[in-house]
């Protein structure tokens, strides 16, 4: 049916039959009816692209929207470091004063930055940043070893802030009792990495297993 109703195209207003035309016409006809279609289906597909984006900016303020009411009613909000920083700028509309990182030794520092909020319009800064982890354990996964702090490029990406500010004299308080172990394994990582780290009378009465 397209091809009936394109017809019209042809320029020699007499025209009946497609096939009195010579093969170079035919061609000529069909490149100007593609181009045609094309430029059809071009117009359509644009307009509904822009309906699309339209659409989506309004899904996205109506979702901004509810996210903020449910934010504005909660004491405390909880995300990954990279969800933080994607919802930035969601999260600095509650105006948090005091952000708390889990993990703090394994999570890049500009991970912990990005998860901070500044004085803005509609926000405040962050005042109070409480870093809990363990700097002398697992450091943070950087995907180029050249990029690491055992390299010696004097990258140090896998520094995280939590030991930069530790080995810095920065204050900060360790838990220096275990609950956890028997003494003879406590002995083990007091050799190896916690020299200082103390027993809890509790744990000499272990069952041995």
């Amino acid at each position: 049916s397209w091809l009936q109703d394109s017809i019209f195209w042809i320029d020699d207003p007499d025209f009946q039959n497609l096939w009195v035309l010579r093969h170079e016409e035919r061609l000529d006809q069909l490149h100007r009816w593609k181009d045609f279609h094309l430029e059809t289906l071009m117009a359509t597909l644009e307009n509904v692209n822009r309906r699309y984006d339209e659409l989506s900016a309004e899904k996205a303020n109506i979702s901004q929207e509810i996210d903020s009411l449910v934010l504005s009613e909660a004491r405390i909000i909880g995300a990954t470091t990279t969800g933080a920083a994607k919802y930035k700028e969601l999260i600095s509309i509650k105006s948090a004063s005091v952000v708390m990182c889990e993990e703090a030794g394994e999570v890049t520092e500009q991970n912990v930055i990005s998860a901070l909020t500044e004085r803005m319009e509609n926000s405040k800064e962050t005042k109070h940043l409480i870093l809990i982890g363990d700097h002398l354990q697992l450091r943070p996964k950087v995907e180029s070893y050249s990029l690491t702090k055992v390299s010696g490029n004097g990258y140090d990406l896998d520094v995280s802030l939590f030991e930069r500010l530790i080995q810095s004299g920065f204050k900060s308080a360790m838990l220096n009792v275990q609950h956890r172990m028997r003494p003879c394994i406590a002995d083990l990582i007091r050799r190896q990495t916690y020299p200082t780290l103390e027993d809890d009378p509790r744990v000499s009465n272990i069952q041995q297993l």
